[in-house]
């Protein structure tokens, strides 16, 4: 049991703040597409990115998308592209507007430079996540996903919903966001995205995470909680991501 709480305490404590969105009250949804460059045509591919992202704004998107470039992990020069805060009807609404025009625009300047490319519907969880007061996207950040066991889903749940009630008590320094996947991969898949100013941000804080939720909940109920989250997880994997400020799209303020 004490390599299962050792586990979610590391994984945990690095998780900190995401300025992907202002906080949020309500459940939201994030459009995300993965993107792998052909060999060789990197160059290519980020340079059709900067004019599809031209498209947009002469178009006129009022959506915001950001570009990651992963540096760490089995894919490490590929691409996640996001696009946060929205509810499920919107993308009937952009559809009907943008989504002919955006997919001939992106035959036409990414496709013949992607060796592939998906796209998921995660809904960000406001009752398991800490989000930071609006602004900018980070430097970097930090992906963590989560393949949970058949049947823990509820556990798993609750088990974020405690700890992120510890966590407020003990007024721990360090957010988080976390997401459930709701299309476009494993069922049972869940996903916190961290902010990072530099490297030295991944270093954990004192004190821990794990002291902050024991204190809060007493021992024996925090280490039940820390024990609950691990039992959960099938298994997990990490990545750091680079934001890629000119390869976005922010739209214009209003």
């Amino acid at each position: 049991m004490r390599s299962g709480r050792v586990l979610v305490s590391t994984v945990l404590a690095v998780c900190a703040s995401v300025s992907v969105g202002a906080q949020q009250s309500q459940n939201t949804v994030l459009e995300a597409h993965r993107v792998k460059p052909k060999a060789g045509m990197r160059a290519q591919l980020e340079a059709g990115r900067v004019k599809h992202m031209a498209w947009h704004k002469q178009q006129g998107d009022t959506w915001t998308w950001h570009v990651w470039e992963v540096t760490t992990g089995p894919e490490p020069g590929s691409y996640i592209v996001t696009s946060p805060d929205h509810q499920w009807q919107d993308f009937d609404t952009w559809a009907a507007k943008m989504g002919k025009g955006d997919a001939a625009d992106a035959a036409l300047n990414l496709a013949p430079y992607q060796a592939s490319a998906s796209t998921s519907y995660w809904v960000m969880l406001a009752d398991a996540s800490r989000p930071p007061a609006p602004g900018g996207a980070p430097a970097k950040g930090t992906l963590t996903t989560y393949r949970i066991k058949q049947g823990k889903g509820g556990q798993f749940r609750e088990a974020l919903r405690t700890l992120k009630g510890a966590l407020e008590k003990g007024n721990y320094p360090r957010r988080s966001i976390w997401y459930s996947l709701a299309n476009g991969g494993p069922t049972g898949t869940y996903g916190v995205f961290v902010p990072r100013a530099s490297m030295a941000e991944m270093a954990l804080t004192e004190p821990s995470m794990r002291n902050v939720v024991e204190t809060a909940l007493g021992r024996t109920a925090g280490e039940a909680a820390l024990d609950a989250f691990s039992d959960a997880v099938e298994s997990g994997s990490s990545e750091m991501l680079e934001f890629r400020a000119d390869l976005s799209y922010l739209p214009p303020s209003p």
